[in-house]
C-alpha cells in the first residue's frame, strides 16, 4: 500500500519535534534570563508542539466500494483507521489546505483534516479527484430527484 508514507510522516514528525524544542529552548533561555519563569508555563511551552505534531492525519487511500466509500488514513496516536461512509453522507469537500472532508453522521455534522503526505505522481489525487466527481454526481441526481417530486 502506502508504507512508505508512514515512514516519512514519522521522520517529519522527529525533524519537526527536534525544531520545536530547540526553539522552545531558546525562548525559554531568552525569557528566563530576564524573569524565572514559572514551572506550568514551561510545561505548555514543551507540550503544545507534541500535542500538534501526534494530531496530524494522513491520508492513505481511498476506495470505492458498492455501498459508499472507505477512506484510509494514519495517525501517531491512533494507528491505521478506516471511515466508511455513503456517498449521500459526504457534504463537502475541500482539497486547498490538506484534504478536508465535511460528513454526515448520528450526531450531526462531523469534519475530517488529512495532511496529503504524497508525492506529486501518487494514485491519491486521481482517487481525490474520482471522489469528487461521484460526489458532484449524486448532488446533481439528488436535485433532479427534487425536482421531480416539486413538481408533481
Amino acid at each position: 500500500m502506502n508504507d512508505h508514507l508512514i515512514k516519512n510522516l514519522k521522520l517529519s514528525l522527529v525533524w519537526d519535534l527536534l525544531k520545536s524544542f530547540i526553539l522552545v529552548s531558546i525562548i525559554l533561555y531568552f525569557i528566563n534570563s530576564d524573569k524565572p519563569i514559572q514551572w506550568s508555563s514551561l510545561l505548555i511551552y514543551l507540550f503544545f508542539p507534541i500535542y500538534y505534531l501526534f494530531k496530524k492525519k494522513i491520508l492513505l487511500e481511498i476506495l470505492k466500494t458498492e455501498n459508499g466509500i472507505i477512506i484510509k488514513s494514519y495517525s501517531i496516536l491512533n494507528g491505521r483507521k478506516d471511515l466508511n461512509l455513503k456517498i449521500s453522507e459526504i457534504i463537502e469537500l475541500d482539497h486547498y489546505n490538506g484534504f478536508v472532508i465535511k460528513y454526515k453522521n448520528s450526531l450531526g455534522k462531523n469534519t475530517e483534516t488529512f495532511q496529503i503526505n504524497a508525492e506529486p505522481w501518487n494514485n491519491i489525487y486521481e482517487q481525490i479527484k474520482s471522489l469528487k466527481l461521484s460526489v458532484q454526481e449524486s448532488k446533481q441526481t439528488n436535485m433532479k430527484n427534487f425536482e421531480t417530486n416539486t413538481t408533481e
